[in-house]
């Protein structure tokens, strides 16, 4: 580049740039002394970016004619990726808000009738995403894994490194839900 000139246009350049200043903010709200947002939050987010890289690598390889006869496949596995995805990214934002409300519940003064059951409401919500979580994450993996022999040699790291992500949300998902159970109560007892 010269004297400051750009070989990309300029939208694609500001949208680039917000983009990273998103995920410079999310990363250093991750990184502060405040506990949320925390794991369960960057375990969905690892699993909407393993869905988003097996999207690229099935929309990279659909059209290349070596692999056209996979055709059906990749277009399922498209339509399936998508909601996962989608619902991920939701998820970030919703594991934050189900710690907020356990955190709320207890801040309740401890002589109020309504803190224990304030509190166990939100334990339960506080497992029930990252339940959700673990879920999207493992259907994502399901459709993604057998795609490997029919992905495009160029974008097979990108479908790895995806896999992985997704396997790190499904393990980060799990190990959030076993902490909070820890602290539900049966009601029957």
């Amino acid at each position: 580049l010269i004297s400051g000139s750009t070989s990309r246009p300029p939208v694609l350049q500001d949208r680039k740039r917000s983009a990273a200043a998103s995920l410079e903010s999310f990363v250093e709200r991750v990184a502060s002394p405040e506990p949320s947002p925390g794991g369960g939050s960057v375990a969905a987010l690892a699993g909407a970016l393993g869905a988003a890289l097996g999207q690229m690598s099935i929309r990279l390889t659909k059209s290349k004619k070596d692999y056209m006869q996979h055709a059906d496949r990749y277009m399922d596995a498209l339509d399936r990726l998508g909601p996962y995805t989608a619902t991920l990214m939701e998820l970030i934002d919703a594991d934050s808000d189900a710690y907020g409300q356990v955190m709320a519940a207890y801040k309740i003064p401890k002589g109020s009738p309504d803190r224990e059951q304030a509190v166990q409401d939100g334990l339960i919500r506080a497992t029930e995403i990252p339940a959700r979580t673990a879920n999207c994450a493992a259907e994502a993996l399901g459709v993604l894994d057998p795609l490997r022999p029919i992905i495009h040699p160029n974008v097979a790291s990108d479908l790895h490194v995806g896999l992985q992500m997704l396997r790190s949300c499904l393990r980060g998902a799990i190990v959030n839900m076993r902490t909070n159970l820890v602290s539900v109560k049966d009601p029957e007892t």
